[in-house]
């Protein structure tokens, strides 16, 4: 288990699109003073956010100005020495001046747990009001933990927004530009047959695109109803995949009976 280091600071990046914070991965990831994480949330997530209560307990951190907020990056920093880590967030932030590769709207710091705690608590609920929709549609993770090499997380996620803007879905996406991680479930009506059949139609359209970006369909949570795409990307390795998992399975059968409580026999039951 990793120490928790003592000191922490989150810089609040903010930008007019939700793709110019992604396509800001490759400079934030480029300084010398590598970030412990960068979370992000998409235009959609952003402005339910805005909408709540818990964006009171927030604002401050991100200031309105002549433009719209439509886009954050959410860049954390840990250490264990508070001087080191002011000097470590001194040179990100000179970096981010220096860097004119992407438009930025400007940044504000979070120091301490409890600052940061509220900025994630306002992420994680305003993700949390997506299925909060309106009507039959709900929030389906059917396409929710794509993961590409984070260079190419911007271009990916283009072709993936268009994909489901051609298809009037409505949805907001969140995760980890550090590691080319997005989620997003598409709101989709199930009692509607049409509708029902975009679940086939969009997930074979994602996998084509998770492959030509050289990524994966599990960048998280596991693979679960999309077992069946493991033979795309695993190719020949796939059987190889197969004889580990059945051997684990075999090893947790055996240790499972090895556990298993011995009933009492019958005359110390009695007594």
């Amino acid at each position: 288990m990793l120490p928790i280091p003592k000191h922490s600071t989150l810089v609040n990046v903010r930008y007019a699109g939700f793709m110019d914070a992604l396509r800001d991965a490759k400079a934030l990831m480029a300084s010398s003073e590598r970030p412990t994480s960068i979370e992000t949330v998409d235009d959609q997530v952003l402005l339910l956010a805005m909408d709540d209560f818990v964006w009171d307990s927030v604002a401050t951190f991100f200031p309105e100005g002549d433009t719209p907020i439509r886009g954050i990056n959410l860049v954390e920093f840990n250490d264990d020495d508070p001087e080191r880590l002011a000097r470590r967030i001194k040179a990100f932030t000179d970096h981010l001046s220096q860097d004119t590769s992407v438009q930025r709207l400007g940044y504000t710091l979070a120091q301490g747990r409890a600052d940061i705690q509220k900025v994630y608590a306002m992420r994680k609920r305003a993700v949390g009001l997506l299925g909060n929709a309106k009507g039959e549609k709900r929030p389906i993770a059917f396409v929710e933990d794509t993961a590409v090499p984070p260079e190419h997380l911007a271009d990916f996620i283009a072709e993936f927004r268009a994909a489901l803007d051609a298809r009037e879905l409505q949805y907001g996406m969140f995760g980890h530009v550090d590691a080319g991680v997005l989620h997003v479930r598409p709101a989709i009506d199930m009692k509607d047959p049409q509708q029902e059949r975009l679940i086939r139609e969009v997930s074979d359209e994602v996998v084509a695109l998770t492959q030509k970006y050289g990524g994966l369909l599990w960048g998280e949570h596991g693979k679960g109803v999309r077992s069946e795409f493991g033979p795309k990307f695993f190719a020949e390795l796939y059987p190889s995949l197969q004889r580990v998992k059945a051997a684990s399975r075999k090893t947790s059968s055996t240790r499972a009976r090895l556990l298993r409580p011995c009933p009492l026999p019958s005359t110390l039951m009695m007594a």
